[in-house]
């Protein structure tokens, strides 16, 4: 495993923590996806709950807006390496903490979330990572899964194994995404029993912070990397 996939890794585990925190403590919405928080748009609609109908369109903006702000900061679509995302994302994780502690968990908390997972996600999704939703991770694992059935009945192909090998380790590392998200859930939930929920912020900002660090000591090598790729 390649450093930058761990990294994807951490921040998977990251956004499975927020995520968690959020729908079981304090909001009726999710802040990392918004299939759910889509499909209720219309549903608040009907039901004539504006104030839950206006709170939706506005999670939903901000996790755009996040990705706007990732695209902004590297607008190269081929999988830029670069710091500013590292710095970015230290700001974001230190807002967290000061938003937290100064106003608490209010609807517009999660909006600021949802921006803080837009932008992780932005990122990522440059070189092919989904880190802060599972349904795309689920339908790749189910792609490379068919691939794989649809592989072993090729009896003849004498390259057979190694495809077939190759198409489990893909499989393998996409369902450790899932694993990895829930493990960050399940994480999340138990460290928001034992501490106030401030503490629950704090813990995975300072988590954050670290994973920020991480990625920008391999930034260089992994700059350098790619640059050798580019001159083959």
């Amino acid at each position: 495993m390649n450093s930058f996939v761990l990294f994807g890794y951490l921040v998977t585990f990251a956004c499975g923590w927020l995520n968690a925190v959020i729908v079981t403590r304090f909001a009726p919405f999710t802040a990392t996806h918004h299939t759910g928080s889509v499909t209720k748009i219309p549903v608040s609609m009907l039901d004539g709950d504006w104030g839950m109908f206006i709170a939706l369109i506005g999670v939903v903006s901000a996790f755009i807006i996040g990705v706007a702000i990732s695209a902004f900061i590297n607008p190269r679509g081929d999988g830029n390496f670069t710091s500013r995302f590292g710095i970015a994302y230290i700001v974001f994780a230190v807002l967290m903490i000061i938003f937290a502690a100064t106003f608490g968990p209010y609807y517009w908390f999660v909006f600021f979330c949802s921006v803080f997972s837009g932008f992780q996600n932005g990122f990522l999704s440059q070189f092919k990572l989904r880190v802060s939703h599972m349904t795309g991770v689920a339908t790749d694992a189910g792609v490379e899964l068919g691939r794989m059935c649809k592989e072993s009945l090729k009896k003849d192909n004498p390259n057979r194994h190694s495809i077939l090998k190759s198409y489990a380790a893909s499989f393998g590392l996409k369902m450790l995404f899932i694993v990895v998200f829930a493990t960050g859930a399940l994480v999340g939930v138990l460290i928001s029993m034992g501490v106030p929920l401030f503490g629950s912020f704090l813990l995975l900002a300072l988590f954050d912070i670290t994973i920020a660090v991480f990625y920008l000591r391999i930034c260089p090598f992994l700059r350098t990397r790619r640059e050798r790729e580019d001159e083959i």
